[in-house]
């Protein structure tokens, strides 16, 4: 659903402009109430002055849906990316079980070997998964996702 609050809103400060604006001329320059001026330059200096607000919103809100498009768009790519990788490292790791299970028949790892890789394998696996969890697209985000956390001893 496409909104346009930036332009609504700058429509509105219009509409409160056109009628501060009248008061000022009643008030201030004892002139009839009029919120229609019957002379042209003034009637001409209001128009454009909300044209100029309720451009500057049109701009607002198109500027606005760029952004959040560009956004999307690098939201997508990095999860396009993310599963890639996911889908690399799988095959990868698998192929590390494959060569530990072979090992392990042949009875040729050691026991703090064998502990090392099932521990590389876990710590991998829930990197990946932290990774492909991460919501808010940032370089930031990212590198938290998948830093070593620091267990309390």
């Amino acid at each position: 659903m496409t909104t346009h609050r930036y332009f609504v809103l700058t429509l509105l400060m219009s509409i409160v402009y056109w009628i501060l604006d009248s008061g000022i001329h009643w008030l201030i320059y004892s002139e009839e109430l009029n919120f229609f001026p019957t002379e042209a330059n003034e009637l001409w200096m209001r128009s454009l002055i909300i044209t100029l607000l309720c451009s500057l919103g049109f701009y607002a809100d198109y500027k606005t849906k760029q952004l959040l498009q560009k956004e999307q768009e690098k939201t997508q790519v990095f999860k396009a990316t993310v599963q890639s990788t996911q889908h690399i490292l799988n095959n990868l790791l698998n192929q590390v079980l494959c060569i530990q299970v072979q090992l392990e028949e042949k009875d040729l790892l050691d026991k703090d070997i064998e502990q090392q890789i099932k521990n590389i394998l876990h710590t991998g696996t829930e990197q990946v998964h932290a990774l492909s969890e991460v919501k808010n697209v940032s370089e930031q985000s990212i590198k938290q996702s998948i830093a070593p956390e620091v267990k309390p001893k």
